[in-house]
Protein backbone atom coordinates (compact mmCIF):
# COMPACT_ATOMS: atom_id res chain seq x y z
CA UNK A 1 0.00 0.00 0.00
CA UNK A 2 2.82 2.25 0.70
CA UNK A 3 4.45 1.44 -2.20
CA UNK A 4 1.84 2.85 -4.15
CA UNK A 5 1.35 5.85 -2.67
CA UNK A 6 4.95 6.52 -2.98
CA UNK A 7 4.30 6.23 -6.87
CA UNK A 8 1.50 8.63 -7.21
CA UNK A 9 3.14 10.95 -5.27
CA UNK A 10 6.46 10.94 -7.48
CA UNK A 11 3.96 10.83 -10.55
CA UNK A 12 2.07 14.19 -9.35
CA UNK A 13 5.37 15.91 -8.56
CA UNK A 14 6.67 14.72 -12.65
CA UNK A 15 3.56 16.02 -13.74
CA UNK A 16 3.64 19.39 -11.61
CA UNK A 17 7.19 19.85 -12.02
CA UNK A 18 6.52 19.10 -16.07
CA UNK A 19 4.09 21.96 -15.77
CA UNK A 20 5.89 24.55 -14.36
CA UNK A 21 9.02 23.42 -16.75
CA UNK A 22 7.15 24.11 -19.88
CA UNK A 23 5.71 27.26 -18.57
CA UNK A 24 9.48 28.66 -18.40
CA UNK A 25 10.39 27.34 -21.73
CA UNK A 26 7.30 29.35 -23.21
CA UNK A 27 8.26 32.43 -21.59
CA UNK A 28 11.42 32.55 -22.46
CA UNK A 29 10.68 31.99 -25.81
CA UNK A 30 14.08 33.16 -27.93
CA UNK A 31 13.88 36.70 -29.72
CA UNK A 32 14.14 36.10 -33.47
CA UNK A 33 16.82 38.16 -35.15
CA UNK A 34 15.52 41.82 -36.75
CA UNK A 35 16.12 43.67 -39.56
CA UNK A 36 18.48 46.75 -40.11
CA UNK A 37 15.45 49.14 -41.23
CA UNK A 38 12.01 49.83 -41.73
CA UNK A 39 11.20 47.80 -45.13
CA UNK A 40 12.41 44.41 -43.94
CA UNK A 41 11.40 44.79 -40.64
CA UNK A 42 10.54 41.47 -38.95
CA UNK A 43 6.88 40.34 -38.04
CA UNK A 44 6.90 39.76 -34.54
CA UNK A 45 3.84 38.74 -31.87
CA UNK A 46 3.29 39.03 -28.48
CA UNK A 47 4.84 36.83 -25.99
CA UNK A 48 7.98 37.04 -23.95
CA UNK A 49 11.25 36.33 -25.59
CA UNK A 50 14.80 36.36 -24.18
CA UNK A 51 17.90 37.98 -26.25
CA UNK A 52 20.31 35.11 -26.41
CA UNK A 53 22.98 37.57 -28.22
CA UNK A 54 24.60 41.20 -27.95
CA UNK A 55 23.73 43.88 -29.93
CA UNK A 56 26.37 46.43 -30.58
CA UNK A 57 25.64 49.99 -29.33
CA UNK A 58 23.99 52.03 -32.41
CA UNK A 59 22.68 49.10 -33.75
CA UNK A 60 19.26 48.32 -33.67
CA UNK A 61 17.02 45.48 -34.90
CA UNK A 62 13.78 46.10 -36.32
CA UNK A 63 9.96 44.13 -35.45
CA UNK A 64 6.64 44.78 -37.10
CA UNK A 65 3.16 44.41 -35.58
CA UNK A 66 -0.55 44.74 -35.76
CA UNK A 67 -1.79 47.47 -33.76
CA UNK A 68 -5.80 48.28 -33.34
CA UNK A 69 -7.13 51.91 -32.66
CA UNK A 70 -7.58 51.70 -29.10
CA UNK A 71 -4.71 48.89 -28.01
CA UNK A 72 -1.67 50.09 -26.33
CA UNK A 73 1.65 48.29 -27.46
CA UNK A 74 3.56 47.73 -24.10
CA UNK A 75 7.18 46.50 -24.00
CA UNK A 76 8.63 45.49 -20.70
CA UNK A 77 12.29 45.35 -20.07
CA UNK A 78 14.13 43.41 -17.59
CA UNK A 79 17.75 43.54 -17.46
CA UNK A 80 19.63 39.96 -16.24
CA UNK A 81 21.19 39.54 -12.37
CA UNK A 82 24.37 40.50 -14.12
CA UNK A 83 23.10 44.13 -15.08
CA UNK A 84 23.73 46.01 -18.43
CA UNK A 85 22.64 48.24 -21.02
CA UNK A 86 18.81 47.37 -22.49
CA UNK A 87 17.12 50.01 -24.50
CA UNK A 88 13.57 49.94 -26.65
CA UNK A 89 11.76 52.35 -29.02
CA UNK A 90 8.20 52.70 -30.69
CA UNK A 91 7.72 54.13 -34.39
CA UNK A 92 4.30 54.80 -35.40
CA UNK A 93 3.10 53.81 -38.94
CA UNK A 94 4.96 56.38 -40.38
CA UNK A 95 8.23 55.17 -38.90
CA UNK A 96 8.27 58.03 -37.09
CA UNK A 97 9.65 57.06 -33.68
CA UNK A 98 6.85 58.03 -30.93
CA UNK A 99 8.76 57.17 -27.61
CA UNK A 100 11.61 55.48 -26.50
CA UNK A 101 13.97 54.36 -23.37
CA UNK A 102 16.81 52.89 -22.62
CA UNK A 103 18.21 50.68 -18.96
CA UNK A 104 21.42 51.91 -17.94
CA UNK A 105 23.63 49.08 -16.55
CA UNK A 106 21.26 48.15 -13.58
CA UNK A 107 21.36 44.20 -12.69
CA UNK A 108 17.36 43.05 -12.72
CA UNK A 109 15.75 46.34 -13.75
CA UNK A 110 12.65 47.01 -14.98
CA UNK A 111 11.25 49.44 -17.72
CA UNK A 112 7.93 50.01 -19.61
CA UNK A 113 7.10 51.39 -22.86
CA UNK A 114 3.67 52.24 -23.34
CA UNK A 115 1.89 54.08 -26.84
CA UNK A 116 -2.13 53.92 -27.00
CA UNK A 117 -2.45 54.80 -30.72
CA UNK A 118 -5.89 56.64 -31.82
CA UNK A 119 -5.73 54.42 -35.43
CA UNK A 120 -5.09 51.02 -36.98
CA UNK A 121 -1.97 50.21 -38.53
CA UNK A 122 1.22 47.98 -38.92
CA UNK A 123 3.46 49.83 -35.62
CA UNK A 124 7.69 49.36 -35.55
CA UNK A 125 9.35 49.14 -32.67
CA UNK A 126 13.12 48.41 -32.34
CA UNK A 127 15.45 46.63 -29.72
CA UNK A 128 18.58 48.15 -28.64
CA UNK A 129 20.42 51.41 -27.94
CA UNK A 130 22.81 54.33 -28.32
CA UNK A 131 24.95 54.18 -25.62
CA UNK A 132 26.39 50.74 -25.10
CA UNK A 133 25.88 46.70 -25.75
CA UNK A 134 22.79 45.85 -25.31
CA UNK A 135 23.58 43.39 -23.15
CA UNK A 136 23.15 39.37 -23.98
CA UNK A 137 20.27 37.28 -21.41
CA UNK A 138 17.85 40.83 -21.55
CA UNK A 139 13.97 39.60 -21.30
CA UNK A 140 11.21 41.78 -23.46
CA UNK A 141 7.97 41.26 -22.85
CA UNK A 142 5.14 42.59 -25.63
CA UNK A 143 1.90 42.90 -25.26
CA UNK A 144 -1.30 44.70 -27.18
CA UNK A 145 -3.67 45.87 -23.93
CA UNK A 146 -6.77 46.51 -25.24
CA UNK A 147 -8.15 50.13 -23.87
CA UNK A 148 -11.16 50.51 -25.68
CA UNK A 149 -14.11 53.44 -24.96
CA UNK A 150 -17.53 52.38 -23.54
CA UNK A 151 -17.61 48.50 -23.82
CA UNK A 152 -17.84 49.00 -27.36
CA UNK A 153 -14.81 47.31 -28.66
CA UNK A 154 -13.44 49.78 -30.06
CA UNK A 155 -11.76 53.71 -30.02
CA UNK A 156 -14.23 56.43 -28.96
CA UNK A 157 -13.22 58.53 -32.68
CA UNK A 158 -11.19 61.84 -32.38
CA UNK A 159 -12.91 63.83 -35.17
CA UNK A 160 -16.56 64.93 -34.42
CA UNK A 161 -18.33 63.26 -37.10
CA UNK A 162 -16.92 59.99 -36.38
CA UNK A 163 -18.53 60.14 -32.75
CA UNK A 164 -19.31 56.59 -30.98
CA UNK A 165 -22.89 56.94 -30.32
CA UNK A 166 -23.68 55.93 -26.80
CA UNK A 167 -27.38 56.46 -24.22
CA UNK A 168 -27.51 58.23 -20.87
CA UNK A 169 -25.65 55.99 -18.07
CA UNK A 170 -22.63 55.51 -16.78
CA UNK A 171 -18.96 54.25 -19.30
CA UNK A 172 -15.54 53.96 -18.57
CA UNK A 173 -13.19 55.38 -21.35
CA UNK A 174 -9.47 55.91 -21.80
CA UNK A 175 -6.93 58.78 -22.94
CA UNK A 176 -3.18 58.42 -23.84
CA UNK A 177 -2.00 61.64 -22.15
CA UNK A 178 1.96 61.96 -22.90
CA UNK A 179 2.04 58.12 -23.81
CA UNK A 180 0.04 57.72 -27.25
CA UNK A 181 -1.83 59.60 -29.79
CA UNK A 182 -5.72 58.78 -28.56
CA UNK A 183 -5.99 61.97 -26.70
CA UNK A 184 -9.68 63.13 -27.88
CA UNK A 185 -12.76 60.80 -27.82
CA UNK A 186 -15.90 61.71 -28.71
CA UNK A 187 -19.52 60.34 -28.20
CA UNK A 188 -22.92 61.25 -29.16
CA UNK A 189 -25.83 61.14 -27.27
CA UNK A 190 -29.75 61.81 -28.30
CA UNK A 191 -31.07 64.73 -26.00
CA UNK A 192 -34.98 66.33 -25.67
CA UNK A 193 -36.05 69.96 -25.75
CA UNK A 194 -36.55 71.28 -22.37
CA UNK A 195 -34.53 68.87 -20.43
CA UNK A 196 -30.83 69.90 -18.65
CA UNK A 197 -27.94 67.17 -19.92
CA UNK A 198 -25.59 66.99 -17.41
CA UNK A 199 -21.93 65.33 -18.05
CA UNK A 200 -19.70 64.50 -15.13
CA UNK A 201 -15.95 62.60 -16.13
CA UNK A 202 -13.73 61.22 -13.21
CA UNK A 203 -10.57 60.35 -13.68
CA UNK A 204 -8.49 57.83 -13.09
CA UNK A 205 -5.28 55.70 -13.17
CA UNK A 206 -4.65 52.91 -15.34
CA UNK A 207 -2.20 51.45 -12.81
CA UNK A 208 -3.58 52.98 -9.99
CA UNK A 209 -7.15 54.52 -8.40
CA UNK A 210 -5.64 58.15 -8.51
CA UNK A 211 -4.99 60.18 -11.36
CA UNK A 212 -3.29 63.65 -12.25
CA UNK A 213 -4.98 64.50 -15.07
CA UNK A 214 -6.70 67.33 -15.85
CA UNK A 215 -8.97 67.02 -18.31
CA UNK A 216 -11.35 69.09 -20.58
CA UNK A 217 -14.87 68.15 -21.24
CA UNK A 218 -16.81 70.18 -24.06
CA UNK A 219 -20.04 70.12 -25.59
CA UNK A 220 -20.64 70.55 -29.19
CA UNK A 221 -23.60 70.66 -32.04
CA UNK A 222 -23.48 68.22 -35.03
CA UNK A 223 -21.64 70.95 -36.40
CA UNK A 224 -18.68 70.53 -34.96
CA UNK A 225 -19.02 73.69 -33.06
CA UNK A 226 -18.21 74.17 -29.40
CA UNK A 227 -21.33 75.38 -27.40
CA UNK A 228 -19.10 74.75 -24.00
CA UNK A 229 -16.47 73.85 -22.17
CA UNK A 230 -15.23 72.58 -18.73
CA UNK A 231 -11.46 72.53 -17.48
CA UNK A 232 -10.52 70.80 -14.44
CA UNK A 233 -9.37 73.27 -11.83
CA UNK A 234 -6.75 71.33 -9.61
CA UNK A 235 -5.27 67.93 -11.02
CA UNK A 236 -6.89 64.99 -10.68
CA UNK A 237 -10.08 66.79 -10.41
CA UNK A 238 -13.99 65.66 -11.45
CA UNK A 239 -15.21 68.13 -14.53
CA UNK A 240 -19.27 68.65 -14.71
CA UNK A 241 -20.68 70.30 -18.15
CA UNK A 242 -24.26 71.12 -17.92
CA UNK A 243 -26.40 72.73 -20.77
CA UNK A 244 -30.42 72.89 -21.32
CA UNK A 245 -31.14 71.57 -24.64
CA UNK A 246 -33.80 74.17 -26.53
CA UNK A 247 -34.77 71.50 -29.09
CA UNK A 248 -34.86 68.07 -29.89
CA UNK A 249 -31.06 67.16 -30.81
CA UNK A 250 -27.77 64.65 -30.85
CA UNK A 251 -25.19 66.29 -28.33
CA UNK A 252 -21.64 65.38 -28.97
CA UNK A 253 -19.36 65.23 -25.84
CA UNK A 254 -15.45 65.65 -26.35
CA UNK A 255 -13.72 64.18 -23.84
CA UNK A 256 -9.55 65.19 -24.16
CA UNK A 257 -6.34 64.56 -22.39
CA UNK A 258 -2.89 65.54 -24.27
CA UNK A 259 0.28 65.76 -23.14
CA UNK A 260 -0.03 68.24 -21.01
CA UNK A 261 -3.14 67.36 -19.17
CA UNK A 262 -1.24 63.63 -18.13
CA UNK A 263 2.31 62.01 -18.19
CA UNK A 264 0.42 58.77 -17.76
CA UNK A 265 -2.33 56.88 -19.49
CA UNK A 266 -5.85 57.73 -18.19
CA UNK A 267 -8.62 55.63 -17.69
CA UNK A 268 -12.25 58.06 -17.03
CA UNK A 269 -15.50 57.16 -15.51
CA UNK A 270 -18.47 59.23 -17.66
CA UNK A 271 -21.67 59.93 -16.02
CA UNK A 272 -24.47 60.97 -18.50
CA UNK A 273 -28.23 62.22 -16.56
CA UNK A 274 -30.51 64.46 -17.34
CA UNK A 275 -33.76 65.97 -15.64
CA UNK A 276 -36.67 68.15 -16.59
CA UNK A 277 -37.99 70.91 -14.47
CA UNK A 278 -41.68 70.53 -13.06
CA UNK A 279 -44.06 72.01 -15.07
CA UNK A 280 -45.88 75.29 -13.73
CA UNK A 281 -43.25 77.02 -11.90
CA UNK A 282 -41.68 76.50 -8.30
CA UNK A 283 -43.66 76.96 -4.97
CA UNK A 284 -42.71 79.23 -2.98
CA UNK A 285 -44.43 80.39 0.75
CA UNK A 286 -47.76 79.16 -1.18
CA UNK A 287 -47.36 80.94 -4.07
CA UNK A 288 -46.88 79.10 -7.45
CA UNK A 289 -43.71 81.30 -9.65
CA UNK A 290 -42.54 81.31 -13.11
CA UNK A 291 -39.53 78.76 -13.74
CA UNK A 292 -35.92 80.73 -13.64
CA UNK A 293 -34.98 81.48 -16.81
CA UNK A 294 -31.96 79.75 -18.42
CA UNK A 295 -29.87 79.85 -21.41
CA UNK A 296 -30.63 76.88 -24.11
CA UNK A 297 -28.73 75.47 -26.36
CA UNK A 298 -29.51 77.00 -29.48
CA UNK A 299 -32.34 79.07 -28.40
CA UNK A 300 -33.41 82.31 -29.79
CA UNK A 301 -33.79 85.32 -27.87
CA UNK A 302 -35.48 88.15 -28.90
CA UNK A 303 -34.26 90.97 -26.65
CA UNK A 304 -36.43 94.46 -26.78
CA UNK A 305 -35.36 97.22 -28.52
CA UNK A 306 -33.22 100.13 -26.12
CA UNK A 307 -33.69 103.25 -28.60
CA UNK A 308 -31.40 104.82 -25.73
CA UNK A 309 -28.87 102.58 -25.58
CA UNK A 310 -28.14 102.42 -29.46
CA UNK A 311 -27.97 106.31 -29.80
CA UNK A 312 -25.38 106.32 -27.14
CA UNK A 313 -23.31 103.40 -29.21
CA UNK A 314 -23.53 106.23 -32.11
CA UNK A 315 -22.02 108.42 -30.49
CA UNK A 316 -19.34 106.80 -28.87
CA UNK A 317 -18.32 105.33 -32.65
CA UNK A 318 -18.42 109.14 -34.10
CA UNK A 319 -16.34 110.24 -31.49
CA UNK A 320 -13.84 107.17 -31.83
CA UNK A 321 -13.92 108.11 -35.31
CA UNK A 322 -13.11 111.87 -35.20
CA UNK A 323 -10.02 111.29 -32.74
CA UNK A 324 -8.73 108.56 -34.78
CA UNK A 325 -8.90 110.40 -38.06
CA UNK A 326 -6.75 113.51 -35.77
CA UNK A 327 -4.04 111.32 -34.35
CA UNK A 328 -4.08 109.71 -38.02
CA UNK A 329 -3.26 113.43 -39.50
CA UNK A 330 -1.34 114.38 -36.82
CA UNK A 331 1.24 111.29 -37.51
CA UNK A 332 1.38 110.99 -40.68
CA UNK A 333 4.93 112.93 -41.52
CA UNK A 334 6.46 110.81 -38.94
CA UNK A 335 5.13 107.49 -40.32
CA UNK A 336 6.14 108.65 -43.92
CA UNK A 337 9.73 109.30 -42.58
CA UNK A 338 9.99 106.65 -40.25
CA UNK A 339 12.66 103.63 -40.97
CA UNK A 340 10.65 100.36 -40.03
CA UNK A 341 12.83 98.49 -37.88
CA UNK A 342 14.76 95.44 -39.62
CA UNK A 343 16.33 92.06 -37.98
CA UNK A 344 12.94 90.51 -37.46
CA UNK A 345 10.22 88.81 -39.34
CA UNK A 346 6.75 90.49 -40.22
CA UNK A 347 8.74 93.85 -38.77
CA UNK A 348 9.32 93.59 -35.22
CA UNK A 349 10.08 91.19 -32.45
CA UNK A 350 6.77 91.71 -31.05
CA UNK A 351 4.88 90.21 -34.16
CA UNK A 352 6.95 86.95 -34.01
CA UNK A 353 5.36 86.36 -30.47
CA UNK A 354 2.46 84.11 -30.69
CA UNK A 355 -1.27 85.55 -29.01
CA UNK A 356 -1.25 84.66 -25.85
CA UNK A 357 -5.08 82.49 -25.84
CA UNK A 358 -5.32 81.49 -29.40
CA UNK A 359 -3.94 78.12 -30.77
CA UNK A 360 -2.00 78.35 -33.92
CA UNK A 361 -1.64 75.80 -36.78
CA UNK A 362 2.02 73.74 -36.03
CA UNK A 363 4.52 74.16 -39.24
CA UNK A 364 4.59 70.67 -40.30
CA UNK A 365 1.40 69.50 -39.93
CA UNK A 366 -0.83 71.93 -39.78
CA UNK A 367 -3.16 71.16 -36.77
CA UNK A 368 -4.00 73.75 -34.22
CA UNK A 369 -1.87 73.60 -30.72
CA UNK A 370 -1.81 75.92 -28.06
CA UNK A 371 0.67 79.09 -27.94
CA UNK A 372 3.61 77.52 -25.34
CA UNK A 373 3.32 74.37 -27.06
CA UNK A 374 7.13 73.00 -27.60
CA UNK A 375 6.57 69.90 -29.09
CA UNK A 376 3.26 69.21 -31.39
CA UNK A 377 0.92 66.91 -29.10
CA UNK A 378 -0.30 65.40 -33.01
CA UNK A 379 2.85 64.95 -35.17
CA UNK A 380 5.47 64.82 -32.12
CA UNK A 381 7.64 67.21 -33.54
CA UNK A 382 9.62 70.31 -31.53
CA UNK A 383 9.31 73.80 -32.08
CA UNK A 384 6.14 73.95 -34.00
CA UNK A 385 5.52 77.76 -33.99
CA UNK A 386 7.18 80.43 -34.13
CA UNK A 387 9.41 81.95 -36.80
CA UNK A 388 12.34 79.74 -38.24
CA UNK A 389 15.71 81.45 -36.01
CA UNK A 390 19.44 80.39 -36.16
CA UNK A 391 20.94 77.77 -34.32
CA UNK A 392 23.64 80.11 -33.15
CA UNK A 393 22.21 83.93 -32.43
CA UNK A 394 18.47 83.12 -32.30
CA UNK A 395 18.30 85.85 -34.61
CA UNK A 396 14.97 85.02 -37.63
CA UNK A 397 16.02 83.34 -40.78
CA UNK A 398 14.07 82.54 -43.98
CA UNK A 399 14.22 78.78 -45.25
CA UNK A 400 15.82 80.36 -48.64
CA UNK A 401 18.85 81.95 -46.58
CA UNK A 402 22.24 80.47 -47.49
CA UNK A 403 23.87 81.95 -44.57
CA UNK A 404 22.74 83.85 -41.20
CA UNK A 405 22.57 87.86 -41.86
CA UNK A 406 23.24 88.43 -38.23
CA UNK A 407 26.33 85.56 -37.72
CA UNK A 408 27.17 84.73 -40.92
CA UNK A 409 26.59 80.98 -39.86
CA UNK A 410 26.22 78.44 -43.03
CA UNK A 411 22.51 77.82 -42.73
CA UNK A 412 22.97 74.34 -44.80
CA UNK A 413 23.96 70.89 -44.06
CA UNK A 414 24.25 67.51 -45.32
CA UNK A 415 21.83 65.22 -43.55
CA UNK A 416 23.31 62.53 -42.33
CA UNK A 417 20.47 59.97 -42.83
CA UNK A 418 19.60 60.42 -46.25
CA UNK A 419 22.77 62.67 -48.14
CA UNK A 420 20.82 65.23 -49.34
CA UNK A 421 21.61 68.96 -48.19
CA UNK A 422 18.89 70.36 -46.03
CA UNK A 423 18.31 73.49 -43.94
CA UNK A 424 19.84 73.64 -40.76
CA UNK A 425 16.33 73.60 -39.13
CA UNK A 426 14.88 70.85 -36.53
CA UNK A 427 14.20 68.12 -39.07
CA UNK A 428 15.91 67.19 -42.75
CA UNK A 429 13.84 68.52 -45.39
CA UNK A 430 13.94 65.23 -47.34
CA UNK A 431 13.69 62.26 -45.10
CA UNK A 432 12.03 64.18 -42.02
CA UNK A 433 14.87 62.58 -39.87
CA UNK A 434 16.09 64.98 -36.97
CA UNK A 435 19.04 66.77 -37.29
CA UNK A 436 20.53 66.11 -33.98
CA UNK A 437 23.34 64.51 -32.58
CA UNK A 438 24.53 63.06 -28.61
CA UNK A 439 27.71 63.92 -27.37
CA UNK A 440 28.72 60.05 -26.26
CA UNK A 441 30.83 61.79 -23.07
CA UNK A 442 28.36 64.07 -21.22
CA UNK A 443 25.19 62.88 -23.49
CA UNK A 444 24.21 66.54 -24.03
CA UNK A 445 21.81 66.89 -27.43
CA UNK A 446 22.50 69.76 -30.08
CA UNK A 447 22.80 70.59 -33.77
CA UNK A 448 26.29 69.34 -35.82
CA UNK A 449 27.18 72.32 -36.20
CA UNK A 450 31.22 71.44 -35.32
CA UNK A 451 33.14 68.60 -34.22
CA UNK A 452 33.48 69.25 -30.66
CA UNK A 453 30.70 69.81 -28.08
CA UNK A 454 29.27 72.73 -27.12
CA UNK A 455 29.25 71.69 -23.79
CA UNK A 456 32.19 69.69 -22.90
CA UNK A 457 34.54 70.40 -25.79
CA UNK A 458 34.78 66.30 -26.34
CA UNK A 459 34.89 65.19 -29.70
CA UNK A 460 31.77 64.76 -30.75
CA UNK A 461 31.14 60.98 -32.54
CA UNK A 462 27.63 62.27 -34.77
CA UNK A 463 25.05 59.96 -33.58
CA UNK A 464 21.54 61.20 -34.79
CA UNK A 465 18.72 60.67 -32.28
Amino acid sequence: MKGKLLKIYFLGFLVIGLFFGLQALEAQEVLPKGSSDFESAVEIESGEYLVDREIEDSTYEFFKIEVKAGQALKIEMLTPASGGYAGAAIYNPEKEKVIEDVIIGEPNQKLTLNWLSNASGKFFLSIGNEYDINVKGAKYKISLVPYFDASSQEDAADVSKNALEIEKGEFVGYLAGAQGSDTLDFYKIKASKGETLTVKVIPQGVVSEKSKAVLAVGLYNLKGERVKEELAKTEGATVVNTVKIAADADVLIGIECDQFCSKELVKYVLEISSEKPEEGGVVTDGQKTPPPQEKDLGAKSSPKTNWTLIALIVILVLAAIIVLVLLLKKNKNKLETEEPKTGYLGGSEEANKPIVGYKHPCRYCGKLVPPDSSVCPYCQKVNPLGPLRCPKCHNPVNKDYKTCPHCSLKLGIKCPFCGEETFLGDYCEHCGQRLMVVCPNCKFEQLPLSDKCAQCGQPLKKEIT
